[in-house]
This record gives structure tokens, C-alpha cells and sequence, in this order.
């Protein structure tokens, strides 16, 4: 439930992948249907290091309706300063990961044993 969550903010918003690993709780505002991108997140040398985005300046980015429940039910309780989205572990998530485990998910869906 969660991956699918995940490449439907990115679909729909045009988030890059480290923006949306980046986005925390505080800057997701549902009532005007916003996602504030202000940071990103990127691997170096198997650390997750937090920085600016891509263009180093601060967007606002709308949030499609049918995705604000959804959104809602996953941050509620949740800190400000917690991330949006996590691992099944709730650290931060790695692209190599994310992608190894929605396609081990796809094969075992399609019958494939690639």
C-alpha cells in the first residue's frame, strides 16, 4: 500500500525521488493540497545525506485531491519533523531499495522468477 502511495505522489506531483524521500510531515499542507519541496536527500558513500533540492530553491508543488486522504491517514500522529515516507524499518528510503522491492513485488504478482 505504502509503495504505491509513494509512486502516485511521484507521478502526480513530479517530485524527484530524493524530494519525496525528503518530504517531512510539517511541510505537507492538506488543506491547500501543498507539498512544500525544501529539501532533498541523496546517497553518498551508503549515508543518506540531507541538502537543498535539485535547484536550491524552495517550491511549493500541488497535492491532486484523491490524494489527500491517503496522505492525511499516513501523517496523522505523526511529529512535524518526521519524514513523510519511510522504510519498512521507518529510516530514511533508498532509491536501490525502494526499486528492489517493488520489482521483487511485481515478478511474485506476474508469476516471474527473473
Amino acid at each position: 500500500m505504502r509503495r504505491s502511495r509513494c509512486i502516485r505522489v511521484l507521478a502526480y506531483t513530479g517530485l524527484r525521488w530524493g524530494e519525496l524521500a525528503a518530504l517531512r510531515v510539517r511541510r505537507v499542507d492538506l488543506v491547500k493540497r501543498r507539498l512544500l519541496v525544501a529539501e532533498s536527500v541523496t546517497e553518498v558513500n551508503g549515508r543518506a545525506v540531507f541538502g537543498t533540492p535539485k535547484t536550491h530553491q524552495r517550491r511549493s508543488v500541488p497535492l491532486p485531491r484523491f490524494l489527500v486522504e491517503p496522505i492525511a491517514a499516513q501523517i496523522a500522529g505523526r511529529s512535524g519533523d518526521e519524514l513523510v515516507f519511510t522504510s519498512p524499518a521507518g529510516e530514511v528510503l533508498r532509491n536501490n531499495n525502494f526499486r528492489r522491492r517493488s520489482s521483487i513485488g511485481l515478478r511474485s504478482r506476474s508469476g516471474s522468477r527473473a
